[in-house]
């Protein structure tokens, strides 16, 4: 599997949401890990098989301990630096990062990282 594919289930296995509207889903894959489409609709494939995602009619139910695969919870980390929010685009002088074990992503302003982790991470 490639990078993407890998860090988007090892996203959907760390959600603390017990279920996702489709939309929801997308969107956080959409804004942490890949902005492609195809690549998205392969992540949930993926996580469909392995497990990871039961697809309802209208959600998507999370289920983690069903999967064989292992995967370790995100970290974030702070970093003081200029940069630019990945989320919303504005100056940062503080960046957060989200680090799977496969990529990080970010930078991210505090309030940004917020809606990201707070809304769905554990």
């Amino acid at each position: 599997m490639n990078s993407k594919i890998d860090a988007g289930l090892e996203l959907i296995s760390a959600l603390g949401a017990i279920e996702l509207k489709p939309i929801e889903i997308r969107d956080l894959l959409y804004k942490l890990i890949s902005k492609d489409f195809n690549t998205i609709d392969e992540i949930l494939e993926i996580a469909q098989k392995e497990k990871l995602l039961q697809r309802t009619e209208k959600t998507y139910l999370m289920t983690p301990g069903a999967s064989s695969l292992q995967f370790e919870k995100p970290r974030i980390i702070k970093q003081e630096e200029w940069a630019t929010c990945r989320f919303c685009k504005k100056k940062l002088s503080t960046g957060y990062y989200v680090v799977l074990k496969s990529h990080t992503y970010g930078p991210y302003g505090s309030s940004c990282i917020r809606k990201i982790y707070l809304d769905h991470l554990l």
